[in-house]
C-alpha cells in the first residue's frame, strides 16, 4: 500500500510541476502493473491506483515501470529516511546529505 501512495504522490507532484515526459518507477511489481494495467483492483489500495491510472491516462507520454529495488538505491534511501520526518519534504534542486553521494556516483555514471 505504501508503494502505491508513494507512486501516486509522485504522479500528482510531477502535475503540480507542470512536467510533461515523465517515467514513474517503482519497486513493486504489483503495484507498476495494476498502475498500468486496466483490470478492476478489488485490494485495499484500489483507489489509489485508480487515481494514478487517471493521472497518467491523462498524460498520453506518461510511463511507469518496474526497476529491482537493487537499482534504484537512491529511492530506497529516501524511503528509508522519510521515516525520520512528520511532514512532507520535497527537493528539486537539492538533495539530502544522506544520498548526495549517491546522486554523484549516478551522474558520474550517466555522463
Amino acid at each position: 500500500m505504501y508503494e502505491a501512495l508513494a507512486l501516486r504522490r509522485a504522479a500528482t507532484l510531477c502535475v503540480e510541476l507542470g512536467f510533461s515526459n515523465i517515467i514513474l518507477e517503482g519497486d513493486s511489481q504489483v503495484v507498476v502493473k495494476a498502475a498500468s494495467g486496466m483490470e478492476e483492483i478489488w485490494t485495499d489500495y484500489g483507489t489509489i491506483v485508480e487515481d494514478m491510472r487517471i493521472l497518467i491516462g491523462s498524460n498520453q507520454i506518461w510511463r511507469v515501470r518496474f526497476v529491482y529495488r537493487e537499482a534504484n538505491t537512491i529511492a530506497h534511501k529516501l524511503s528509508k529516511l522519510a521515516f525520520k520526518y512528520t511532514d512532507e519534504r520535497v527537493w528539486i534542486e537539492e538533495c539530502p546529505i544522506e544520498i548526495l553521494s549517491d546522486i554523484q556516483k549516478k551522474r558520474y555514471y550517466n555522463d
